[in-house]
């Protein structure tokens, strides 16, 4: 079953295991065929893709779509020269959850022009992130263009396949241990979902992580060119993170006094674990400032600073 929305989804309150796709974009992108099949050319410039819409969730599973092509030049020409004999889509999990699934459409560059329908069994993939990649082939499974698919505006096409589970209903007069009870498994969920190793290491210490702030495109403070003339330039807006990397410090603390009250050392360790990272590489080298998060975060995979905030500057570090 699906609801396609824009960078967000709706839940419904019930207890069997449901998956609902949320696609950031309703259509993606495919490649430019070349007559020359020596190289392959990026996924990105013949052919786009439409995905039904849902104002609700409901019992479907499966996500239906059509591939029509792009209206340039390019499609055209690759669509009239090419010798298209199908394509596959593919999707990739960007979530450790995701399981990769893939099909084979066969088609002519006729039933292309016409609109290509397809389907995606959402109801048996697992919760998470996918990116859709594509391939496009010619005859003789000659490889005409691969790469991931983009929409109309060079957006990554992203589907986010939720899993439901059991709901738990909280007391009407909680005690305080059960809110440490509840604390506790907020801890264990967020280092099991929402965390990340130094490096992407399977022996990096291991960080809970956040989502930068995503800032949508704006116009940046105009600067004087001249007497009486001004310009401005237009920042656009950066994709939100599928994957949060950016440490959270404030959750140390939590770590700290979680092990205060529960004498368990496990979280107590761990967060001695990223502090002593933290030591090591949460410092910019040439300036000394730390990456403590008003301006710039530390980047726990990549190991840096990173802005804090979803936009395009100068940012300390290497990333």
């Amino acid at each position: 079953m699906g609801n396609i929305l824009t960078q967000r989804w709706l839940n419904r309150p019930d207890f069997r295991r449901q998956c609902a796709v949320a696609a950031v974009t309703l259509s993606f992108v495919t490649c430019a065929a070349l007559p020359c099949f020596g190289a392959s050319v990026p996924f990105g410039d013949v052919l786009a893709c439409e995905l039904e819409s849902y104002l609700v969730l409901d019992a479907r599973d499966t996500l239906a779509g059509k591939f029509m092509p792009q209206k340039n030049a390019a499609a055209r020409a690759a669509l009239s020269s090419a010798p298209v004999s199908g394509l596959r889509i593919r999707l990739v999990p960007l979530s450790p959850e995701g399981r990769s699934w893939e099909t084979r459409l066969e088609a002519t560059a006729t039933q292309l022009k016409e609109g290509l329908p397809f389907t995606i069994p959402i109801g048996k993939l697992r919760g998470g992130y996918y990116r859709m990649h594509g391939e496009l082939f010619a005859k003789g499974d000659a490889l005409v263009a691969r790469g991931p698919a983009n929409a109309f505006e060079a957006s990554p096409v992203i589907l986010c396949v939720l899993q439901r589970r059991p709901a738990q209903v909280p007391s009407p007069n909680p005690k305080p241990r059960d809110y440490l009870s509840f604390v506790t498994q907020t801890v264990e969920c967020l280092l099991k979902r929402q965390s990340a190793t130094l490096g992407g290491q399977p022996d990096g210490a291991r960080f809970i992580t956040v989502t930068r702030v995503v800032q949508r495109g704006n116009r940046e403070l105009g600067r004087k060119l001249r007497e009486d003339i001004y310009t401005n330039h237009w920042a656009p807006a950066e994709p939100m993170d599928y994957e949060p990397f950016l440490a959270d410090l404030e959750a140390w603390i939590v770590l700290e006094r979680l092990s205060a009250l529960t004498g368990n050392e496990r979280y107590r360790t761990l967060m001695a674990a990223m502090a002593k990272a933290f030591a090591r590489h949460g410092f910019h080298p040439m300036s000394g400032l730390g990456y403590l998060g008003q301006e710039n975060g530390f980047d726990v995979v990549r190991v840096g600073g990173v802005a804090t905030r979803q936009f395009r500057g100068v940012v300390l570090g290497s990333r």
